[in-house]
């Protein structure tokens, strides 16, 4: 169990124990919440890092391995079938912030749709 304080000064750590039902809750920079890293500055980059640069990196390779041998209709395919989802679920919540912070995985989605 954990908790997070949100806001402008979210990161300075308090180091404060919460004590619950004899349960010690610990105060926590990030966390990940079906499926969605929650930061406490609410930036997304930890979202964005673990979840899309480190599972959709390994995707460039392959596609670009795959770009020669496979007409476009079957890359096509493979894209909405192995990337897209992971792009769209929750981009409602962590497409709202900056571009500096999105701007990796700007790059990433540019490259695979070559």
């Amino acid at each position: 169990m954990s908790y997070s304080i949100f806001g402008k000064h979210a990161d300075d750590q308090h180091n404060t124990t919460i004590h619950l039902c004899n349960n010690d809750i610990q105060e926590v920079n990030c966390c990940k919440y079906l499926g969605v890293y929650v930061d406490n500055t609410l930036l997304w980059k930890n979202h964005i890092e673990h979840t899309y640069i480190k599972k959709l990196l390994r995707f460039v390779g392959i596609f670009y391995k795959l770009r020669y041998k496979l007409n476009s209709q079957v890359l096509k395919t493979l894209y909405f079938s192995f990337i897209y989802s992971h792009l769209l679920y929750g981009i409602e919540i962590y497409a709202n912030t900056n571009k500096s912070s999105l701007k990796s995985l700007l790059t990433l989605v540019r490259v695979l749709q070559k």
